[in-house]
């Protein structure tokens, strides 16, 4: 039986990173190896290609990472909520030459709203305003991606009564 949890070439247990790919920098966030918790992990200046590159490499070995979630920036505005923007291509091309130099799974996850929520999140934990929230970006989009495909146990039930 295939377990249920597996999904996009993902091996079932590991850490996985968060990717929010901007035109400035680049956030990243992790899970633990049991994908329960998310949390930031560093926020990259853009420079090359090459040397964004090497540097995931080099994350993905320290924490021995299985797989990359990247969000996709997709449109939000209501009549043409979901569709592909000018964003969304640069990021798919992005991805496409980051996936030739990883020798882990890379897949794309909507980020909608990502911001909005990393804004709240980094607010509340007291984050300096000028300080960049990429990573929180990234661990929002990380935690969705988990949520949506490792949910929760089912809660416990109550005993029918005699």
């Amino acid at each position: 039986m295939t377990d249920p949890r597996a999904d996009l070439g993902f091996p079932t247990g590991g850490v996985l990173f968060g990717i929010d790919h901007g035109i400035k920098r680049i956030g990243v966030a992790l899970c633990d190896g049991a994908r329960i918790i998310t949390r930031p992990l560093l926020v990259i200046e853009r420079t090359t290609r090459e040397a964004e590159f090497a540097l995931l490499q080099g994350l993905i070995k320290k924490h021995q990472a299985v797989g990359i979630v990247v969000g996709l920036p997709l449109d939000v505005r209501e009549a043409t909520a979901g569709n592909f923007t000018p964003e969304s291509r640069t990021v798919r091309r992005w991805v496409s030459r980051l996936k030739a130099v990883v020798s882990i799974p890379v897949i794309l996850w909507d980020e909608r709203f990502s911001s909005f929520e990393a804004e709240s999140r980094a607010e509340a934990m007291g984050r300096d305003p000028n300080e960049p929230i990429d990573h929180w970006s990234a661990a929002v989009i990380l935690e969705d991606y988990l949520q949506a495909h490792h949910p929760a146990a089912d809660p416990p039930t109550e005993p029918e009564p005699d």
